[in-house]
């Protein structure tokens, strides 16, 4: 079963199960499938690959956690709280993130393979260590571990 099928089959419990929150979620999910879809294909019959929805999904979590702080730094932790509750249900659909330690493994067997010694190479070296780590790390993450081995 393909990520985008469990979607659906996930969208079918949430009806029945009467779980509004989640059903929410998914079908936002399933929406922001469609217009990729339709962006870079032009078309809503082409299935997309497991790779392709998780693009989807992590940003789709990535709107949810900057809503988070936003909403946080306005004091509305109501809808902070909705915004991580949102958050946390979109996160099951991916792939579990990788630890600090992990990444920090990468970033210096990439720093060495690719030969990077200055940080002009910075936008070079970051490319190829989130080619490594797709959809498993934050980017935010990636980009402070780079600065820091850059130093």
């Amino acid at each position: 079963m393909t990520l985008y099928e469990r979607l659906y089959e996930d969208m079918k419990t949430a009806m029945k199960a009467h779980d509004e929150v989640k059903l929410g979620v998914i079908r936002m999910s399933i929406a922001a499938c469609k217009n990729y879809k339709i962006e870079k294909y032009g078309v809503e019959e082409k299935a997309l690959s497991d790779e392709e929805v998780l693009e989807v999904l992590a940003k789709q979590l990535k709107q949810r956690k900057d809503a988070v702080s936003s909403y946080v730094g306005a004091s509305r932790q109501d809808l902070a709280d909705k915004e991580h509750h949102e958050a946390s249900l979109i996160s099951e659909y991916l792939p579990p993130q990788m630890t600090e330690e992990e990444l920090k493994k990468i970033v210096a067997d990439t720093k060495q393979s690719l030969g990077i010694t200055s940080p002009s190479e910075m936008g070079k070296f970051i490319g190829a260590v989130m080619q490594q780590v797709k959809g498993k790390a934050d980017g935010t993450v990636v980009q402070k571990l780079v600065k820091e081995a850059l130093q």
